[in-house]
């Protein structure tokens, strides 16, 4: 869809800006790891999420991937993430990506929306469209960000 190449080309010069500022700076990466509960259209929603972050000094951005289970089956999200901190210390995020349902074999794009400060605690609300059925959920999830260092 054209909202998902704006988001994409949005995405690269963000990088290309930041890599050229500062450098790949492995302190300031993690691999944020956590278990994900939600609720939306399709019911209760469990599962876990993997990240990859890189924290700038503007920005932050990085890649995800969720496995979810909820009544109509396996779902994996996966996709780029960048979020941006707001003067109260609170990062605002924005993800967008592919969705699969693994019983159904079909497939998607996703767009969520997610908020987080020093804790752990992470609400999201998240938007997804498999095979012209249209979605919405929220949730909360609780990561634990692993430092890498260099």
């Amino acid at each position: 869809s054209i909202l998902m190449k704006i988001f994409f080309a949005i995405l690269v010069f963000l990088f290309s800006i930041q890599l050229n500022a500062n450098g790949f700076n492995f302190a300031s990466n993690f691999i944020p790891v956590g278990i994900n509960a939600g609720y939306g259209g399709n019911g209760l929603v469990l599962g876990g999420e993997l990240s990859f972050v890189h924290f700038g000094n503007s920005f932050a951005y990085g890649l995800f991937i969720d496995a979810l289970k909820n009544k109509n089956g396996n779902r994996i999200f996966a996709g780029p993430e960048i979020f941006f901190p707001l003067k109260s210390g609170t990062f605002i995020g924005f993800e967008a990506g592919a969705v699969t349902n693994f019983n159904t074999n079909k497939n998607g794009f996703m767009a969520g929306l997610f908020f987080f400060t020093k804790t752990p605690i992470i609400p999201y609300v998240r938007y997804f469209n498999i095979s012209g059925k249209n979605t919405a959920e929220a949730g909360v999830l609780v990561k634990i960000p692993i430092p890498i260092e260099d």
